[in-house]
């Protein structure tokens, strides 16, 4: 039983030249490096892609952490107009107590 000859390309018969057969290696190697520098080029961008997404995302973790501490200032201040505003009531209060319990005790 004799094997068949197996071929690269359907094009290629054992009758052609070996010019021939060179130009189709020659082809399909070139193609082959066109796929690979494409892929090549696809891994850079997604790697750069990557990278920008990951910065992006630190930089908005900055400007979370900006926002906060700047809300958290405005609370303060807040918290602290109230804490005075609560003092000067009181303050207010005692003093007209002591008022009427001085009439009180002049009468």
């Amino acid at each position: 039983m004799r094997l068949r000859q197996v071929y690269l390309h359907p094009l290629m018969t054992r009758k052609q030249p070996n010019l021939l057969n060179k130009i189709i290696y020659r082809l399909i190697y070139l193609r082959m490096k066109k796929v690979l520098l494409l892929v090549a080029t696809i891994a850079t961008l997604g790697f750069v892609s990557c990278d920008n997404a990951q910065k992006n995302a630190e930089k908005a973790t900055q400007d979370s952490l900006a926002e906060v501490a700047r809300l958290d200032s405005i609370a303060r201040v807040q918290a602290d107009s109230i804490q005075a505003a609560i003092e000067a009531a009181e303050a207010a209060a005692a003093d007209t107590l002591n008022a009427v319990a001085e009439e009180a005790a002049a009468l």
